[in-house]
């Protein structure tokens, strides 16, 4: 009877392992992201999402139907020695870019994954992958989870993985967009592109209407450490460039200011965040 509960242990352990062998694949798995539900990478970690992982794509916001663009996804923190990836879309289709030998399209459920996992480099790690928009002007939805591991091949508690915020794609029809580039419906404030960059990056924003515009730099610290536009502008869309050769690398925030021209009141203010890595 003995004999048989050790054999028995045995056979446990074997099967456990088995399991845990099958799980630590290089190759990436896919169906985990938020617009199938949300899964995750529950094999790694704890099971949920680790707030220390950020993750966050880079790209237009605006695509004409039909078009083919590049996209990165970029990770940061967690282990942050080599991590994975899962990169869906609502409605368009998802290729890798040949750029980027490190991830390839399955094809039934058109997801991007990782065929090994990449290096980081300091603690940030990214993939190049394309986007074609539907050929239907609509709101598309980029979503993505991506994982950070200590490498040694095992999905435990030691890896940590985060969700990206998902990434709206406005599909826009090329008929008559000419007419209308330069007259903005509203205030915005777009994200700096690239980002993270190195040292420079641009800076759209719009005006719905004439106004005063102050676009500062801000450092970590609240101090402010260059001005990139203090001046009256007419409605429409814009764009700046901050040049970050003299800043050390490192995240600052860019801030928009827009006052009315002729009662001299706020009318407008948005701030967000870009990273500077040399």
């Amino acid at each position: 009877m003995k004999r048989l509960y050790t054999i028995s242990l045995s056979t446990f352990f074997i099967l456990i392992l088995g399991i845990n062998y099958l799980l630590s694949f290089d190759d990436g798995i896919f169906g985990l992201t938020m617009r199938d539900g949300g899964i995750g990478c529950v094999c790694h970690g704890n099971g949920i999402p680790h707030p220390e992982v950020t993750v966050w794509f880079i790209g237009p916001d605006s695509v004409q139907a039909g078009d083919s663009v590049l996209f990165r996804l970029y990770m940061s923190h967690g282990p942050a020695v080599t991590g994975g990836l899962d990169v869906a879309s609502f409605s368009g289709i998802i290729q890798p870019d040949p750029s980027d030998t490190s991830i390839y399209r399955d094809t039934l459920t058109n997801e991007v994954s990782h065929l090994y996992p990449k290096p980081f480099v300091n603690d940030t790690v990214h993939w190049t992958f394309k986007y074609k928009a539907p050929i239907n002007p609509m709101k598309d939805t980029l979503y993505a989870v991506a994982n950070s591991t200590n490498n040694d091949k095992l999905p435990d508690t030691n890896d940590h993985w985060n969700f990206s915020p998902n990434f709206v794609v406005t599909v826009y029809s090329p008929i008559g967009i000419e007419n209308n580039h330069n007259i903005a419906a509203t205030f915005k404030l777009g994200q700096n592109y690239p980002n993270p960059f190195n040292p420079v990056s641009q800076i759209k924003y719009s005006l719905a209407k004439r106004g005063i515009v102050k676009l500062q730099v801000y450092d970590i610290n609240g101090r402010a450490v260059k001005s990139l536009i203090n001046a009256t502008q007419d409605a429409g869309e814009h764009e700046a460039k901050f040049d970050g050769s003299s800043l050390s690398s490192g995240v600052y925030f860019y801030r928009l200011l827009v006052f009315d021209v002729e009662k001299q009141n706020e009318i407008f203010t948005d701030v967000k965040k870009m990273m500077l890595i040399k």
